[in-house]
């Protein structure tokens, strides 16, 4: 099932800004995924992408202070969406950002913290 709100659509970017930055190198191969899991989902906003991308990334960032912080955001974001098969489409779309260098042991929790507010195991 497609990402199909522009609510999700918001979290999702959100939520891969937040993967891009779990293990603490940006890499060339993630932001291509990115872009082009951006440009697959489109968008329907009277704020551009690159806006919206640049705000999503800076909430980001500030989501990584703490546990905590990064715990909330991920709270925040997963809740945009509404059922079992959206939930499951913005997971592998996260995944595959990670995947794209390479799964490092410090995303794992990343992924685990996901699953746990989307009740998968």
């Amino acid at each position: 099932m497609p990402i199909e709100t522009q609510t999700e659509r918001e979290a999702l970017i959100r939520l891969m800004s937040l993967a891009k930055y779990q293990d603490a190198k940006l890499s060339i191969a993630e932001d291509d995924t990115f872009k082009r899991i951006i440009e697959d989902i489109g968008w329907d906003s009277g704020t551009t992408i690159d806006i919206f991308i640049d705000d999503a990334t800076g909430r980001a960032r500030e989501a990584l202070i703490s546990d905590d912080a990064t715990a909330a955001f991920i709270d925040e974001q997963t809740k945009a969406f509404t059922d079992a098969a959206a939930r499951q489409t913005a997971l592998s779309k996260i995944e595959s950002v990670l995947k794209a260098d390479g799964i490092d042991p410090e995303e794992q929790p990343f992924i685990a913290w996901i699953r746990n507010a989307w009740g998968m195991e």
